[in-house]
């Protein structure tokens, strides 16, 4: 793919994203909201104490509610540029411009006469896609997350290319800043690792050479989160690299089962079982302001899956399946700040039993325009994803490996996210989705223009 293309691809993508910050605005209430915040005061706990060393700078990392990547990187940002909304937006903007291009370069690595116009058409899908340029302005890990995590893709498909080891040391790199960035991917190493042993000896490497493969692909991967683990060992006596299990299992993964079961709004189901933690604690006598964050973890863990346990198997997979139907097909632009500003309810506080039960009763309660710009997005949302299922059916019939990759991957993300639905858990396999649509269009356009000249 030739340079000038990249450049391209990269202006179009920046042009869009600066456009977007111009007309969003910086105001502190627009853009410090949710996750927002927390993030925020992490990274000014973290200036305030100081870089004496990388011991005091790692212990408030690791004592901090959230992974530590994008704390590092928000408080690095407002080091260089002071507490400037404006300036770090553009850098995210630049980040994610260099994610549109990566995106590109796994295009051109598809072996298919269609790469060198895949690559292209994927990096402008790429820049114009709402859901990495409506992120791309939030004060999120979203955009620095989606970046590392597209410099793994780009490095793994020039991996299985050739098997060489720089790549998988690329790959393997990225992969660690990315899970101690988004806890969801710690389990990628090890489902990778096969992959990092099986490329390379398709590709005629002698056995140990393919086994050292694996085996580095691994440890550099896990290195950063292991350091933090061990740390939290050191510190609180659990081996495990985030507090929030049991804040996950009691307010989201229970209350969304609960949801599925009879229909009980989320943030009702949740206020119900922290009630009736709250009380089973004081019944076996727990003192829970005497436990430290993992212990409090743990007893929650407890008590949430005991819940979990009271409800049936089909409740499991509505709940799933509803958080795989939420994750594909909602658009990403009810996410943007200025529709969320429109009247409308709170789609996670919803009822309504099934997943068409609950956009049925959200969409009732909205506000006009709000419904319209949902129901516009919606339809947009079904013709792209009839477009990534041809490109899926296409991309199995050219090159076996890569789709079942892609498939792989996709599943991967749907099956840990489980019934928590949204536009942004898409992101991490935002990339294939992209790929799809535009080998799909890559594809129709051969064919339609092709049988037109012939």
């Amino acid at each position: 793919m030739r340079p000038s293309l990249f450049v391209i691809i990269f202006a179009a993508a920046l042009m869009i994203r600066l456009t977007n910050i111009a007309l969003l605005g910086a105001s502190p209430d627009a853009l410090l909201v949710e996750d927002a915040r927390l993030y925020w005061d992490s990274a000014t706990a973290l200036m305030a104490q100081g870089y004496d060393s990388v011991e005091t700078v790692v212990r408030l990392l690791v004592n901090s509610e959230r992974a530590p990547g994008y704390i590092l990187f928000l408080a690095g940002l407002r080091e260089l540029f002071g507490d400037s909304f404006g300036a770090i937006l553009i850098v995210q903007s630049i980040l994610d411009s260099l994610s549109c291009i990566l995106i590109a370069t796994i295009g051109a690595a598809v072996p298919s006469s269609l790469a060198p116009r895949l690559a292209l058409v994927s990096g402008l899908i790429a820049a114009a896609t709402p859901n990495l340029v409506i992120h791309s302005g939030m004060i999120l890990s979203d955009t620095l997350f989606l970046f590392l995590f597209a410099v793994t893709l780009a490095a793994g498909a020039r991996f299985l290319q050739n098997g060489s080891p720089r790549w998988a040391t690329i790959a393997a790199l990225s992969l660690g800043l990315a899970i101690v960035t988004r806890t969801l991917v710690l389990p990628l190493p090890l489902l990778m690792a096969p992959i990092a042993f099986a490329a390379p000896l398709m590709k005629g490497r002698r056995m140990a050479a393919c086994i050292g493969i694996s085996i580095m692909f691994m440890g550099i991967s896990l290195a950063p989160a292991t350091y933090i683990m061990k740390r939290h060992y050191s510190d609180f006596g659990a081996f495990t690299l985030s507090s929030q299990n049991g804040a996950h299992l009691a307010g989201w993964l229970a209350p969304l089962v609960r949801r599925a079961h009879d229909g009980t709004p989320r943030d009702q189901g949740a206020a119900f079982l922290d009630k009736k933690i709250q009380t089973r604690m004081k019944m076996d006598g727990v003192d829970e302001f005497s436990l430290n964050k993992f212990e409090r973890s743990r007893a929650i863990s407890a008590y949430a899956m005991e819940e979990l346990a009271t409800y049936p198997l089909m409740a499991f997979v509505k709940a799933w399946g509803a958080g795989v139907a939420v994750n594909l097909g909602a658009p990403a632009s009810l996410l943007d700040p200025r529709v969320r500003a429109l009247p409308h309810s709170s789609f996670d506080r919803t009822g309504g039993g099934g997943v068409f039960g609950q956009i049925s009763a959200f969409i009732t309660a909205a506000a006009p325009a709000f419904v319209t710009i949902a129901l516009a997005s919606f339809a947009g949302m079904a013709l792209i994803s009839l477009l990534q299922v041809y490109g899926l059916v296409r991309l199995f019939q050219m090159a076996l490996w890569p789709s079942v990759l892609a498939t792989l991957c996709i599943g991967y993300f749907l099956l840990v996210n489980g019934p928590i639905g949204s536009p942004k858990y898409r992101l991490p396999f935002e990339p294939v989705l992209i790929l799809l649509t535009g080998l799909a269009l890559v594809d129709l356009y051969g064919r339609v223009f092709g049988a037109r000249s012939r």
